[in-house]
């Protein structure tokens, strides 16, 4: 199979199946359509990593000819998109969902007739950007869809479930193939709809209220991106992404205001990001079922916005004072979010402050704009993909089996759960310490940033809220209750295809680590290189930078040994806690995790860091309009 046949089916195959998946009825026979989808892409995208491998490949061109139909029915899908989200807010009498709508509908309409008949060549695009974003989106994806195969097994409405679980799937990744910018917003939208539909499956209150709030954030930022793209338009005279980049990267039209088209689509980004001060539709998101979170986090919607960053990234470079203000959202983000983690009992919403976080600094490194900041982002998309699918999975088999999600509640779980809690602990120590891969991104990302003191303030404080927050709750898990019998895995009556999903995401978590350096060779170097040059490196043990070198094979073997020996030496026991003497009366004692509640104010942290971030988005969206007044300012 060619290059231009694999994207084509990593862009049908979950159409095909999510709309197969309708025809089948929820039980076991959902899983016919859904297997056969997930194991169709996850094929498709490591035979395109290979064939452009074994090709010599760094980019791949698809011409519009020879897709047939495909223009004529993308327009006519976005326009009853846009026209469905109209219909949605008067359904829902929501005047902000009516007016986001309407404001698409009008300028993508205009554009559309201005253009009409005149193709946007190549169609689709394929570097090692978009490689990495398929492999992630196809693996990931399609293991947290397998997933959901066991833990929605009850729902009575699968099939719509995974129809949208799906199609997902393949709008993310049609608009990471796209250099059609048209053909990007229509697969932008699509992965609203997707979101929009999947955060209010359940249908509750709080669930429709949650998934309306999503619908706004992000249709907003869809009007962001529609003036964007008609300003791009307007000042490159194309709607070919690969050319306006290159033109902006290289010079282009010499008028500052010429880069606000990219300080519209940024902010587009940042409410699809989640970052600051759009995170509340994302917290609220955590209503959804699990499967559903782990879909956002790791693979879909959020991973699109900071891609959109990263792809944007060799003309944001070219205006620095733009580059700036970005780094400055991510960094804020990454902080405020770090710190609300402490003070969260909801486990889910911890992943979610986590996500926020950890897609600030992807947002902070677009920012920063250098070689190693740019390799460091590439890196961390792909290792918080795998460690946070992996921890919102854990979280969701807990839920299934205690029906709690209080990280109090987990207390002694490695007891009565041994395998979830050893797939928890990998992902957390995956997610945070070193040697793992994750660690050795933020390694290069405070690299990337050592001569900026202010980035690195928000690092240092930062990184220190999160290793607070993770440590307290990997510590409930690890507690041992009362009367301890020990872990012992063969006692486990999980369900196999959880244990085959979590064992997936653990052994794609340390082995990339092993691997870091084919990573950093074949994955990130490849896409870096033409634009920034290279500055991180592999051997066969380490990667390194021009700054210093990680030997993360060796910690890893050393991580190994240490674990091994505490395995063969480290034995639990059973014991018998005395009781506390409360004078004859009787009380049920419990203790619980002392979470900085009353250390400060969610509320006003949070309000104080949206002010802030306003702020910075104001000046965002005025620096070029201001530098066009006055090019000395």
């Amino acid at each position: 199979m060619d290059t231009g046949a694999l994207v084509l089916v990593l862009i049908m195959a979950p159409l095909v199946g999510g709309l197969a998946s309708l025809g089948f009825r929820k039980g076991r026979q959902i899983a016919v359509p859904v297997l056969a989808t997930t194991l169709v892409v996850m094929a498709a995208s490591v035979l395109l990593l290979f064939d452009m491998n074994s090709a010599g490949m760094t980019e791949f061109e698809m011409s519009e000819e020879g897709l047939g139909p495909m223009t004529w029915a993308i327009m006519v899908l976005d326009f009853a998109l846009m026209a469905y989200f109209v219909i949605t807010g008067l359904r829902l009498r929501n005047n902000l969902v009516i007016a986001f709508g309407a404001l698409q509908i009008v300028p993508m309409a205009l554009l559309e007739a201005s253009v009409f008949g005149e193709p946007v060549e190549p169609a689709f695009v394929v570097d090692y950007l978009a490689v990495v974003m398929a492999l992630v989106i196809s693996i990931v994806g399609s293991i947290i869809c397998i997933y959901a195969i066991k833990y929605m097994e009850h729902d009575s409405a699968q099939p719509r479930f995974f129809a949208a679980m799906l199609i997902f799937l393949g709008a993310m990744n049609g608009a990471v193939f796209a250099n059609n910018l048209l053909w990007l917003f229509f697969f932008w939208e699509a992965t609203t709809l997707c979101s929009y539909l999947l955060i209010g499956h359940e249908r509750t209150a709080e669930a429709n209220e949650s998934a309306v709030r999503a619908l706004v954030y992000t249709l907003g930022g869809g009007v962001a991106l529609a003036m964007g793209i008609v300003l791009v338009e307007h000042y490159y005279g194309s709607l070919s992404i690969a050319e306006v980049l290159a033109s902006a990267a290289g010079g282009g039209p010499v008028a500052a205001v010429a880069f606000l088209p990219f300080a519209l689509m940024a902010l587009a980004a940042f409410t699809k990001s989640a970052q600051v001060p759009f995170q509340s539709w994302l917290l609220g998101a955590m209503v959804a079922p699990t499967p559903v979170s782990a879909l956002l986090h790791s693979s879909t919607m959020v991973k699109l916005g900071v891609y959109w960053l990263l792809r944007m990234s060799p003309a944001l470079g070219a205006m620095t004072e733009l580059a700036w203000s970005i780094a400055l959202v991510g960094g804020l983000s990454f902080l405020s979010t770090s710190i609300l983690a402490i003070a969260e009992r909801n486990s889910k919403r911890v992943l979610a402050y986590s996500t926020i976080g950890n897609l600030g600094l992807i947002t902070m490194c677009v920012g920063i704009n250098t070689s190693l900041a740019i390799s460091a982002a590439i890196i961390l998309l792909l290792f918080h993909a795998i460690s946070k699918a992996l921890l919102f999975m854990c979280v969701g088999v807990v839920k299934r089996e205690t029906g709690s999600l209080d990280i109090d509640s987990m207390a002694g779980l490695r007891d009565r759960m041994p395998f979830v809690s050893i797939a928890f602990g990998i992902g957390v120590f995956t997610i945070m310490l070193p040697p793992f891969g994750m660690f050795a991104s933020k390694w290069l990302v405070a690299e990337a940033s050592i001569s900026l003191p202010l980035l690195m303030f928000l690092l240092a404080m930062g990184f220190a809220a999160t290793i607070v927050y993770y440590s307290k709750w990997l510590g409930r898990i690890l507690q041992a209750g009362t009367r301890s019998e020990g872990p012992s895995p063969a006692k486990d009556s999980l369900s196999r295809v959880y244990k085959y999903t979590l064992g997936a995401l653990v052994v794609g978590a340390i082995g990339i680590s092993f691997l870091i350096k084919w990573v950093v060779d074949y994955l990130v170097n490849p896409y870096v290189e033409p634009t920034f040059g290279v500055s991180v490196g592999g051997s066969s043990i380490s990667i390194f930078s021009t700054l210093g070198e990680f030997p993360i094979v060796v910690f890893l073997i050393i991580v190994g040994l240490m674990f091994l020996v505490l395995g063969m030496l480290v034995r639990p026991r059973q014991e018998e806690l005395s009781k506390p003497y409360l004078c004859g009366e009787s009380y049920e004692f419990e203790t619980g995790g002392f979470y900085l509640t009353n250390m400060f104010d969610k509320d006003r942290v949070t309000t104080y860091s949206n002010l802030v971030a306003v702020v910075l988005l104001v000046v965002m969206i005025s620096i070029p309009l201001l530098l066009e007044v006055d090019p000395w300012l």
